[in-house]
């Protein structure tokens, strides 16, 4: 990571959490993502509708910053 890059100004902490998380989806009984690791229901998904690639969309928040308390 590149010194004042969006991404070191981000807790190493709140990072981990993230890299921590399971992302749960609701299609066909459910898939769990994970970062960095592959997930080989979604690739089965991918086969089953003869698509490469896919998003997960989450909530715009840049650097991870606390917006309620």
């Amino acid at each position: 990571m590149n010194e004042g890059s969006p991404l070191s100004m981000i807790d190493p902490n709140t990072i981990e959490a993230y890299r921590g998380t399971e992302y749960r989806v609701s299609v066909d009984g459910g898939l769990v993502l994970r970062i960095g690791e592959a997930s080989p229901p979604l690739v089965a998904l991918h086969d089953r509708y003869g698509v490469t690639c896919s998003a997960f969309v989450t909530a715009c928040n840049p650097l991870s910053a606390e917006l309620f308390e």
